[in-house]
C-alpha cells in the first residue's frame, strides 16, 4: 500500500496510486460525570507519476557512492554500501 512499486488499487480506482502517509489522532478525556471519547484518521493518497522511468538497482557488491549537485559541483553526500545481505 505505500510501495510506489506494489501499491494496488485497481478495485477503487483505474489510477496509479499508493498511500503516502496515515495520520490518526484520538482523544479520550475520564471525568466522574462520564467519559468522552472522539477520534479521526486521515488517509493521503499520492498519484504515481514519474518524468523518469522506474529503474531498478540491485547491489550484490560492496560500493560508495555520491550524491552531487550538477548545477554548482558541491558534493552533498558520501555513503558507502557494504553489506548486501542487509
Amino acid at each position: 500500500m505505500f510501495s510506489t512499486l506494489h501499491a494496488n488499487f485497481t478495485r477503487f480506482t483505474s489510477r496509479h496510486l499508493s498511500v503516502s502517509k496515515i495520520i490518526h489522532k484520538c482523544f479520550v478525556e475520564v471525568k466522574e460525570e462520564g467519559t468522552e471519547a472522539a477520534a479521526a484518521t486521515v488517509v493521503v493518497l499520492a498519484e504515481i507519476t514519474s518524468i523518469f522511468p522506474v529503474v531498478m538497482f540491485h547491489c550484490n557488491k560492496p560500493f560508495i557512492f555520491l550524491l552531487m549537485d550538477n548545477q554548482y559541483q558541491n558534493l552533498l553526500f558520501m555513503g558507502a554500501f557494504q553489506d548486501p545481505r542487509t
